[in-house]
Parts: C-alpha cells; sequence; structure tokens
C-alpha cells in the first residue's frame, strides 16, 4: 500500500461530501434525542440531579474518549474508526430505546458519547488529510456546516416521533440512522491516513508524543481557545443564556426557541466567509475576532433585562460561532505533520470536551455565588484572555511549515 491512497481527479471532493453525509445522518439522530432526553430520564423517577448526571455522562465520555480515538485513528485508520463510532452510537441508542432501568439508560447514554468521540475525531481527522493550507479553511467550514444542518433540523423531528408515539421513538430511529452512517462510510469512504511521510518530521527514536503537542506553545494556545469555545457553549449558550431569557428578560418558550434558532441561522450563514477567510488570510483572523466578539456577546446578556440587548448577544453569539467554530482544527492542521493528525486532532477535542463538561456546573456555581451576571463575566473574560494571549504568541503558518519535534525535544516551546 502507499504511504496514502492516491485520489483520482476529484475524488478529494467526493470523499468530502460523503464524508459531510455522515456528518448530517449522525446529527440529525443526536439532534433528535437531545430535547427529549431530560423528560425519557423522569419516566424512570430520577431526580432532576440524575437527569444532569445522565446529560453530562455524554460530554465525560468524549473528553476519555477523544484522545485514544485519535491514537487509534492513527494506528488503524479513518476509516474503521468512522465506521466503528457511529455503529456504537446505534447500538447505544438502541439500547437506550430498550433501557428498563435509569442506570442502564445511563450506561447506554455513556456508550453514545464514546461513539461520539470516535467519529467526530476521526472526521475532523479526515477532513485534514483531504485538505490542503489553501483550502482547509473552507473544508472544515463545510463540515461545521454539515453538523449544524443535522443538528438543526433533528430536535423538531424528534418532538413529532416522541409526541405521536413515545419517549423511546428518536433512540429507535437514532440507531437506524446510525446503523445508515456506519453502513455508508465502509461502502463508500476511502482510508485518507498518510503513513510514514519521509517529509514529516520526527523525534529521534520515538513516537511523537502528547506532552510533546502540550508542551508546544501554540498547540497549547489554540487548546486553551477550543476549551474557551466549548466552555462558552455548553455553561453560557446550552446552559446560562435559555435560563436568563426566560428569568431575567421573561421570554416563554417560544419566544426563546425562536430567538436562539435567529442565532443558529446566523452561525450557519457566516461559515462560507469564515472559511474563506481563514484560508486567504490566515487562521488568526477568524480566530481572535470570533473570540472577541464572543466575549462582546455575553457582556450584552450580562447587561440586562432588554430584549434587544438580548437578541444582540444572540446575534453576535451566531457570528463568532461561526467565525472561529472549526478554525481552530485548520489551524492545528497547519502545525502539525500529517501522520499526527489523528493524536492532534484527538488532544484538540480534548481541551474542548473538558471545557464542555466543567463550564455548566462552574458557571452554575459562580451565578449561584452572585448572579448571571458573575458567570457572563468570567466567561467573557476568558474568551477575552485566551483570544488576546493566542493573537499575541501563537505563530501564523503561513508557509509549509510543520510542527518541531525536535525543539519540542529540547525543551522549546516556539514549534
Amino acid at each position: 500500500m502507499s504511504d496514502r491512497y492516491r485520489p483520482k481527479p476529484g475524488e478529494d471532493i467526493r470523499s468530502l461530501l460523503t464524508l459531510n453525509v455522515l456528518v448530517v445522518l449522525v446529527m440529525l439522530g443526536m439532534g433528535m434525542v437531545a430535547p427529549i432526553l431530560p423528560l425519557y430520564g423522569k419516566t424512570f423517577g430520577a431526580s432532576t440531579t440524575l437527569v444532569g448526571f445522565l446529560i453530562t455522562s455524554f460530554g465525560l465520555a468524549r473528553m476519555i474518549v477523544d484522545l485514544p480515538a485519535g491514537i487509534l485513528a492513527e494506528k488503524y485508520g479513518r476509516r474503521i474508526i468512522l465506521t466503528g463510532g457511529p455503529l456504537l452510537m446505534a447500538v447505544g441508542s438502541l439500547f437506550c430505546a430498550l433501557a428498563g432501568s435509569f442506570g442502564q439508560l445511563v450506561f447506554w447514554r455513556f456508550a453514545q458519547g464514546a461513539g461520539s468521540a470516535m467519529y467526530t475525531t476521526a472526521a475532523m481527522t479526515a477532513v485534514a488529510d483531504l485538505s490542503t493550507a489553501a483550502n482547509r479553511g473552507r473544508n472544515m467550514a463545510l463540515y461545521q456546516g454539515s453538523i449544524l444542518i443535522g443538528a438543526g433540523l433533528g430536535p423538531a423531528l424528534g418532538g413529532l416521533l416522541a409526541g405521536r408515539l413515545s419517549y423511546r421513538a428518536p433512540f429507535f430511529f437514532f440507531a437506524l440512522l446510525a446503523f445508515a452512517g456506519a453502513f455508508w462510510a465502509w461502502l463508500t469512504l476511502p482510508e485518507t491516513q498518510t503513513k510514514n511521510s519521509p517529509a514529516a518530521p520526527r523525534l529521534a527514536g520515538e513516537k511523537p508524543s502528547v506532552w510533546a503537542l502540550i508542551g508546544n506553545l501554540n498547540f497549547f494556545l489554540i487548546g486553551l481557545v477550543n476549551f474557551g469555545v466549548f466552555f462558552t457553549r455548553a455553561g453560557a449558550n446550552m446552559d446560562l443564556v435559555p435560563l436568563a431569557g426566560s428569568e431575567k428578560v421573561g421570554l416563554n418558550p417560544e419566544q426563546l426557541g425562536f430567538t436562539l434558532t435567529l442565532g443558529s441561522l446566523v452561525n450557519l450563514a457566516v461559515l462560507p466567509l469564515a472559511g474563506w477567510l481563514a484560508d486567504r488570510y490566515g487562521r488568526k483572523l477568524a480566530i481572535v475576532p470570533a473570540n472577541l466578539i464572543s466575549g462582546l456577546a455575553l457582556l450584552f446578556f450580562a447587561s440586562g433585562n432588554s430584549y434587544w440587548l438580548f437578541l444582540l448577544g444572540v446575534l453576535l453569539y451566531g457570528i463568532s460561532s461561526g467565525l472561529g467554530g472549526t478554525t481552530p482544527a485548520a489551524y492545528v492542521a497547519d502545525i502539525v505533520p500529517r501522520h499526527t493528525y489523528g493524536l492532534a486532532m484527538g488532544l484538540l477535542r480534548t481541551f474542548g470536551d473538558v471545557g464542555f463538561v466543567a463550564a455548566p456546573v462552574f458557571l452554575g456555581w459562580l451565578t449561584d455565588l452572585g448572579d448571571y451576571r458573575l458567570a457572563f463575566w468570567f466567561n467573557a473574560f476568558f474568551m477575552v484572555a485566551s483570544s488576546a494571549a493566542f493573537g499575541v504568541w501563537a505563530r501564523e503558518e503561513k508557509k509549509k511549515e510543520t510542527f518541531s519535534w525536535e525543539k519540542n525535544k529540547k525543551g522549546s516551546a516556539n514549534g
């Protein structure tokens, strides 16, 4: 087998489209079960605290499996992980639907999270494989758009199935979609892995390590940025913003849903521009403004009880998510050699999922300690500080430069 499969003209484009079909299928299923999961958990007599743990278990599994998934993608290839992840999600969803106790539901929800980590890490790695420095930002934007399309359509379909049939029905349908996605990936996706590229620098006598990546200033700073993006997504956008909209602004569920949908539409609309900017002018031009705009949005959420300020915050957050959502992955692919994409993407996802798991608890504690403003102010400060640090100290890889393992071996943090 050659170092990399040799695509025929146009095959990379077909592979990207095939991969994004898989992403839409999986995210459609995830979106279907998300809004009814707490209600389904309550049918087992679980308390609100236990229902929260049911939701957290998914994020915990992703946090634990992200890095191993990246390592496995390097060892065995992307295709088998892209197939195995949806397959595990399908099995987990099927047994969630058949759960006879709350404990069983938590266990199989954890399995779904593990499958999500596998497929997401491998998908990001495959997008990097199929891209060059010249088009990586746009390809990552297309990938993010597929996520948003699936996640956006899923809740409506899941609610319809739950209302017409039962809370178990969306899980059965998710299992069907995930099985179809796994079958689709196995039949149509080529292996995109690069092996033993002679141009890729290596540590003498040893394999590239997690610690070498973390010890590189460029990678650590982009990891910190990704932590902040996921921290804000889970803690502010998914948790505090709906609560503040209801309690401070006085929005009913329909008004709140409409307002948040506008933000999601703005997110989707900005993605093509974000990809073009990142490819044309560099990743930092997308990442730094995105985080600064996110911090500004959080300040609007903290500023008062006005609906117009709340709406402005939602729209600004949609812009920031569209600009910076997947650009960190493009930046990572710029600074590491091809044969370490799986390891690097897995570690980048780990940074993000640590933030995803920690944010709801920590920002909830700050809210209880003070009020919503304290939590939003802290989140805004972190986003601005991490953005400033990345903007000042991270290097923009404008040439065909790669991560220097030898410099890290000698203790350098300049990459």
